[in-house]
């Protein structure tokens, strides 16, 4: 497809005009003379109960799923009783089955089997009758099968060619490869596949995926651009003669990504991706590739290698509101080449449609939906695409569309992020051409056979990647400190249960005590731990409200509440709450608290203010995890809050914001980047960073809501097992403390008959494993990690396994760890004899030691063997 300059002449818009007007006088004249049409199967998809809807398929059978967030999925049966429920809704929750009550995506395969991305927990399928989960490792206490390592599956999409189901969660993607038969007749099962940063992909953050009419596949991520590849030649060779009888085989990819670096390009049209934050991607059956971007959609034709974009009629707004904008005349100039009709009707892009006249639909996050129309260079919004019966343009209901699901001969449903769906009026779709009809084959009559568990692999297979693991090393670090700063997993399972997980060295509770911070861990005093926050260098004095300039705000939003999404509040600060009568037990654990920079009180788009964070890291390998939860994100536009988390080394040594110049921001070296978006349930942000090194993050508003972050959290990365390493065995440790007649060990102490730990006894950096293997293991790490898990899990029998091997326990432990499965860690910790580093930081008081009108006076944090409950009076602070 050429779009050459996409000039759209007058004559041709002057017929539009009178198109449009035409057909809404034959429309009064039909609707006066005629009977009413018959309405679709799909009408009332709109009575679904559930208003944020994030996903939707359609089945086999006719049936449309939807998934949604908090309320599990339904299903919408067109025809009742044709099917196996006599209703039009059937609602499917986590008592039913499914793993999660958060379905993040959904889609069926070609076998007729439903597949159910969740929140936190890998997917569940459903072959008509039941419903099994797939996640990390095959437990049979929880009927779990080893299937994807990620736990948060952002989409899901099946190969037309092979068949395979791939899923793209935050530790890259997992592909199902369906059984076949070979040439000779021998019937293979089914097989999981994994493509990681290991094999080539530029992130593990993978948001979505498609596939072209020769087998080439688009790897859409979150922020990393798109990654390509063909499949290898003999699957090529196959496909041309239509004999290809397995999946088909990736190897090389190649990355393609925006030259526009920190901010939106200055042209409403031009060359190359106009953004590398990646929402849908979408190939046409003659092979068009189109990508909708937080700036724009963008689309090549000749297999990725050049590309063309088109912004939203909000970039000259865009680009007036940068801290360094373009000239009045750079503008004007832009501005003259082009019209309303040639660019789209908002920048922020969330998916794409295409139906079968070839024409691309495009959501918006608040302007609805814009037709495409690639053979007449026209983008029109839908609800000028035609007019109603009334005369009247159509109103759509909801603006921010997560899904546009194509149906064959009725209208497509709309899915929307706070206003549930709907079905496009007849008359609309109409005029907006006919639907694709779908490839899918009639509904089966019997349930399908359930896909096949990952396999356990070979000590040999481990050996392989491991090796791979250290050549790739080698490779990118020739110097053999490594990296400062590696990006890991999101993690989204946690939500605000961090004590003893997360911070466990040092952490900043923001605005916890506003208007002041709550600083914790067991290592934090004297360990040269330092951070600064402020906003970002580009606000203005403009109005009445930011007379006085603008500055960090400290805000609670929650004083107290049980919301499992919002951060714990520690132990000590609760019991000191308690015991000055602010809070009684019935109000909650948890404090809603954040940094704010104050974002809503300036437009859209305007660029900034943004948070920055400094950090100074001390010596040794830690893990920094940044927590963000969108509170209140199912209202208004805070829904529409979406971050980028830039990484960079600051000059000098020390976190001190005054000195910083952050203008300079984008000169300084860049050590990672990610991105924080669809936060409703709270997720950490975490890296892997080598210390020391003093870093600055910026959180980029990018065009959202206010920016805010809840946390900043240090740990050691290396634990053993975490924070409370020692020289001494740890099952030795504790028996050895707990035994009132053995000596007690250096800085404990007895009071009231109750023994005490000081915490930061033991607190040590281990270095008996190079930093730079732990670099390569957190580079690699989500299979190489898995692979290992799941090869000690054939060894011991099962992870629930009763039987005592406490040195193949423990390294299972701290790699379920490692990848933020901390409960089954704990489980194994407490089924060893030790007690969990949750568990004391549960059961924490302060004290204070000394004289508190001396200098040598000075509260510490004590572990209460007892794990008093938070009644227990104690002295507070």
């Amino acid at each position: 497809m050429k779009w050459s300059s996409c000039i759209i002449s007058r004559v041709s818009l002057r017929w539009r005009v009178a198109t449009v007007l035409l057909a809404a006088a034959v429309g009064q004249w039909a609707a006066a003379v005629a009977p009413a049409a018959a309405a679709s199967a799909y009408v009332d998809v709109s009575h679904c109960s559930a208003h944020f809807i994030v996903d939707a398929c359609r089945d086999r059978g006719g049936n449309v799923w939807l998934a949604t967030e908090d309320h599990g999925i339904f299903r919408f049966n067109p025809r009742p009783g044709t099917d196996q429920t006599a209703q039009h809704w059937q609602q499917f929750t986590a008592s039913d089955g499914l793993a999660d009550a958060t379905a993040q995506s959904v889609a069926c395969d070609s076998k007729g089997r439903v597949w159910v991305g969740s929140l936190c927990h890998g997917v569940t399928v459903y072959n008509g009758q039941s419903w099994q989960h797939y996640g990390l490792l095959t437990d049979a206490s929880k009927d779990e099968l080893a299937g994807p390592i990620g736990e948060h599956i952002f989409s899901i999409r099946v190969c037309p060619l092979d068949g395979s189901v791939w899923l793209c969660t935050n530790s890259g993607i997992a592909r199902y490869e369906p059984g076949y038969k070979t040439a000779s007749g021998k019937t293979l099962v089914g097989q999981w596949q994994y493509y990681t940063v290991a094999e080539g992909l530029p992130s593990d953050d993978v948001q979505t995926v498609a596939f072209g009419p020769h087998g080439r596949v688009y790897v859409a991520t979150r922020c990393d651009g798109i990654a390509i590849a063909r499949p290898v030649e003999k699957d090529r060779t196959a496909l041309r003669h239509r004999k290809l009888l397995g999946p088909l085989h990736y190897q090389a990819w190649r990355i393609v990504k925006s030259r526009f670096d920190n901010q939106v390009p200055l042209t409403p049209t031009g060359s190359g991706l106009p953004s590398d934050l990646l929402n849908d991607i979408l190939v046409t059956p003659t092979g068009t590739a189109w990508v909708a971007t937080d700036a724009g959609v963008a689309w090549s034709s000749d297999g990725g290698s050049r590309w063309r974009f088109v912004r939203g009629k909000d970039w000259l707004a865009k680009d007036k509101g940068l801290m360094h904008p373009p000239s009045r005349l750079f503008v004007l100039n832009a501005a003259r080449r082009v019209t309303r009709t040639r660019i789209l009707s908002e920048d922020y892009c969330t998916c794409l449609a295409q139906d079968s006249q070839g024409d691309i639909w495009v959501g918006h996050r608040q302007a609805g939906i814009d037709i495409i129309n690639p053979g007449k260079n026209a983008i029109i919004p839908l609800k000028l695409a035609a007019a109603s019966p009334d005369g009247q343009p159509w109103q759509q209901p909801h603006k921010y569309v997560d899904k546009i699901l194509m149906l064959p001969k009725s209208p497509p449903i709309i899915c929307c992020y706070g206003g549930g769906a709907f079905e496009v009026p007849m008359w609309l779709a109409g005029t907006a051409n006919a639907m694709r009809v779908s490839g899918l084959p009639a509904a089966a009559s019997k349930p399908v056979k359930m896909p096949t568990a990952a396999g356990v692999p070979t000590k040999a297979q481990v050996a392989a990647e491991e090796a791979k693991v250290n050549a790739l090393a080698k490779k990118l670090w020739p110097n053999k400190n490594g990296p400062h700063v590696i990006k890991l997993d999101d993690d989204w399972c946690t939500e605000g249960n961090w004590l003893g997980r997360y911070g466990t060295y040092w952490c900043c509770l923001c605005a916890m005590k506003s208007p002041g911070n709550f600083y914790w861990g067991a290592g934090w005093r004297g360990n040269g731990v330092d951070i600064g926050g402020a906003v970002g260098p580009h606000v203005r004095q403009e109005t009445k409200l930011l007379a006085k300039g603008d500055s960090l705000r400290y805000w609670i939003q929650w004083l107290y509440t049980s919301d499992p999404r919002v951060l714990e509040m520690p132990k000590p600060y609760l019991d000191k709450c308690w015991l000055t009568g602010l809070v009684a037990s019935k109000n909650g654990d948890r404090r809603e608290a954040e940094w704010d920079d104050h974002g809503e009180g300036y437009a859209m788009t305007w660029q900034g203010p943004g948070l920055y964070i400094s950090v100074h890291v001390p010596p040794g390998v830690f893990l920094l995890a940044l927590y963000n939860v969108n509170k209140d994100g199912h209202t208004g536009p805070n829904r529409f809050r979406d971050y980028t988390v830039d990484v960079r080394q600051a000059p000098g040594g020390a976190a001190n914001m005054e000195s910083l110049p952050l203008a300079q921001f984008n000169s300084w070296p860049e050590l990672a980047r990610k991105r924080i978006v669809n936060f409703w349930s709270g997720v950490y942000t975490r890296f892997m960073v080598h210390g020391p090194i003093t870093l600055c993050i910026k959180l980029g508003r990018n065009y959202s809501r206010n920016t805010i972050v809840s946390a900043i959290m240090l740990g050691l990365y290396n634990q053993r097992p975490p924070p409370y390493g020692s020289p001494i065995p740890d099952a030795a440790l504790f028996s050895y403390w707990y035994q009132k007649s053995a000596p007690k060990p250096a800085g404990a102490f007895t009071k009231n008959g109750r023994y005490y730990l000081p915490l930061g006894y033991g607190i040590k950096q281990p270095l008996s494993v190079p930093p730079r293997k732990m670099e390569a293991d957190a580079y690699l790490g989500p299979t190489t990690q898995a692979e290992r898990l799941r090869l000690l899990e054939a060894a011991i029998g099962g992870i629930s396994n009763a039987a005592k091997d406490n040195g193949v326990w423990m390294s299972a432990s701290r790699l379920l760890w490692r990848l933020h499965r901390f409960r089954r860690s704990e489980a194994i910790q407490e089924s060893q004899g030790y007690t969990t580093p949750r568990q004391i930081e549960r059961s924490l008081r302060w004290w204070m030691i000394g004289d508190p009108s001396a200098s040598g006076g000075a509260y510490v944090h004590m572990y209460l063997k007892s794990h008093p409950a938070v009644s227990t009076r104690v002295p507070a602070n």
